[in-house]
């Protein structure tokens, strides 16, 4: 079983790399998890840097189950999360999580995932979107093993 979180920018907030750290290695217990970031591209059309940014993502989730992050995706409660989480690495084995830049993402990259859900209808910075990523994939797993951190 194998999560790899690909963001489209750096993670260079210390707050949300410290909390990200923090659930990545809670998380090694349960499941291997790989995190890859990248600069977002740089144009003066927000368009064409989502799409440029896009083509990484998708580039960078060869070979996975791609799920793709977005405020009108399908949401869960957490035990929900947990279940499907849960399903998805029994089944697929590989999951890639794509986090956009700050300009989201291009909308042809929906045709290229398998799944598109919300971490919240709220939009939030994409840096913070790992952080809670990371906290809810945690969640998940500990809810799947039966850990007491899910009360």
């Amino acid at each position: 079983m194998e999560i790899k979180i690909i963001m489209a920018s750096k993670l260079n907030d210390k707050a949300a790399l410290s909390m990200f750290k923090e659930y990545a290695n809670r998380l090694a217990t349960y499941v291997k998890l790989d995190f890859l970031d990248f600069k977002s591209s740089h144009y003066a059309d927000e368009n064409v840097v989502k799409r440029e940014d896009g083509k990484k993502l998708l580039e960078s989730s060869k070979g996975y189950y791609r799920i793709l992050l977005d405020e009108n995706g399908k949401s869960f409660d957490s035990i929900k999360f947990s279940e499907w989480l849960s399903n998805l690495l029994e089944t697929r084995k590989k999951l890639a999580f794509l986090i956009g830049g700050s300009y989201g993402h291009d909308k042809s990259l929906t045709g290229f995932c398998d799944e598109i859900i919300s971490l919240s209808k709220l939009t939030m910075a994409h840096q913070l979107a790992l952080a809670v990523l990371a906290e809810q994939i945690y969640r998940g797993m500990t809810i799947r093993y039966g850990h007491p951190y899910h009360k």
